[in-house]
């Protein structure tokens, strides 16, 4: 079968039903000159080469459509009218396979896969996608969407996301995004590379024709959902909404110094904060960083059956191609129902607000949705009925440890099959004691938790190997931060005691 012959939804689509539209797909590269590009490994012309990738909508149905693998091929042949970018871009695109090898078939490299393994991957490299390369955009005025991936992620993890969108009326842009000092291809939060290179694109896009630039949306996912965070507290920022998939920090309290690179920025202009915002997340979340923004409407949306990677397309592909079992394959069902239902929502979401509607939120699978008003900074606590996450949270800050242990002690005995989260939330309710200044009740709240299901030991396991975990990769000051708080809650493990102390000069 031919690549035009071949059905119109490609398979990582999933249940997913395409709009008016066929998808256009552009790929070129554009030269931000506002910003040299320092000496590093990956050589280049003298200043910021951007990627810019462009789903669009058409109204072109004749002719092939891509193959999967021509995200990649188009990439590194764009480049060959540039002075000095062919290496830059030939390199980028061998970070980029290497990636979406280690993300689908986790691999480092194809060549390492066994054979059976090897066609399999091939087979969905060649498989078609739902676009056309450089196929005439259709006629209207059509809002922009910028789609930040995670770190060491590529730009193709969310495809399906994007062409969906596409078909459904929306520019979607997206790049690399590499590291801002030219020392590697993944990208990062901290040097705000990702702002800068949207920013540029932004003024790239306004020049196609039927492009509405007064909407532009911000999608993200992990590090891409801080960054996205990040950009909507500028109030220079051209953006007039932005989702966020599945920060990572949306399960800890904002106590947590992990997540300081972006939660002590965007707490700062919390105020000043007006943008719309969708947090996403599994029933974990506890969106204490939410809650902070009172200033604009919130969205918590939770997602059943997904993990960190569910939330994106390669996740899900992954997770189709490599189960085996009968138990692998229900997981893999559930995630992808969850998926499709997220992405719908995720249109269902911006067309009313581009219309001033609520937002329908039936038929969408194992999604909770919870509308969060201007000025609410935490949830109504119910009297009956097991508590969320976010609600034991606010327990713990609003009437302090004892009712909150009780909380989650109840939660447990209500449910013990669906715990929500309830083993995270007690390591962040102990973490808030330990850091507190009375750590006399962490070893308290700690012992009441085990002595009513030995579950709880695990917060201890977690801070001791948060602590193994960032003195791994340098921190040894978060490190520290943790060992003393299971030092803390725990004081006869001699490990956790002698790990706490400070190095010796």
């Amino acid at each position: 079968m031919s690549v035009s012959q071949a059905p119109a939804v490609p398979a990582y689509w999933g249940s997913l039903t395409p709009g008016p539209y066929s998808v256009g797909f552009q790929q070129r590269w554009v030269i931000d000159s506002t910003r040299r590009l320092p000496a590093g490994k990956a050589a280049g012309p003298a200043f910021r080469p951007i990627l810019m990738n462009v789903w669009y909508p058409s109204s072109v149905r004749a002719g092939s459509r891509m193959r999967y693998r021509d995200y990649f091929d188009g990439a590194e042949r764009s480049a060959a009218s540039i002075p000095l970018l062919p290496n830059y871009a030939r390199a980028l695109v061998r970070f980029e396979l290497g990636k979406v090898t280690e993300e689908i078939m986790r691999s480092p490299d194809r060549g390492s896969l066994p054979p059976d393994r090897r066609r399999l991957f091939d087979d969905f490299l060649d498989a078609p996608t739902a676009v056309r390369r450089n196929v005439l955009m259709a006629h209207g005025s059509f809002p922009i969407v910028i789609y930040f991936q995670g770190s060491q992620s590529t730009y193709d993890d969310n495809v399906a996301l994007c062409e969906y969108l596409a078909s459904r009326g929306y520019v979607v842009l997206g790049s690399a995004y590499p590291a801002e000092d030219n020392g590697g291809f993944a990208t990062n939060v901290i040097d705000r590379s990702r702002e800068r290179d949207a920013r540029h694109l932004l003024v790239e896009v306004r020049r196609f024709p039927n492009v509405d630039p007064a909407r532009v949306t911000v999608i993200g996912h992990s590090a891409g959902a801080q960054a996205a965070l990040l950009f909507s507290a500028d109030p220079s920022a051209p953006i007039d909404a932005v989702l966020s998939l599945d920060t990572t920090q949306d399960y800890w309290t904002l106590e947590d110094r992990r997540f300081a690179y972006f939660t002590d920025p965007v707490l700062e202009r919390r105020r000043e904060i007006k943008t719309p915002t969708v947090f996403f997340a599994n029933p974990r979340a506890m969106f204490e960083l939410g809650d902070s923004l009172s200033a604009c409407r919130r969205w918590y949306v939770t997602v059943e059956s997904v993990e960190h990677n569910d939330f994106i397309t390669q996740g899900i592909i992954h997770r189709e191609l490599s189960s085996s079992t009968p138990a692998e394959r229900a997981e893999a069902t559930a995630a992808r129902r969850s998926f499709d239902g997220m992405v719908t929502f995720i249109e269902r979401w911006l067309a009313a607000q581009r219309s001033g509607s609520r937002v329908a939120v039936g038929g969408l699978g194992p999604l909770s949705v919870v509308e969060v008003p201007i000025g609410e900074t935490g949830p109504t606590l119910q009297s009956t009925g097991k508590a969320s996450p976010r609600e034991v949270r606010h327990l713990l800050s609003s009437r302090g440890e004892i009712e909150a242990v009780g909380a989650i002690l109840r939660t447990r005995a209500a449910d013990s099959t669906a715990p929500a989260g309830t083993v995270d939330v007690a390591l962040a309710l102990v973490e808030k004691l330990a850091l507190g200044p009375e750590p006399v009740r962490a070893r308290d709240s700690y012992e009441r938790l085990v002595a009513a299901d030995t579950a709880y030991r695990s917060v201890f396991r977690s801070m001791t190997l948060l602590g193994r975990y960032w003195d791994g990769v340098g921190d040894r000051s978060l490190a520290l931060t943790w060992w003393r708080m299971a030092a803390t809650i725990n004081p006869t493990d001699s490990v956790a005691a002698r790990r706490s102390k400070p190095d010796r000069k």
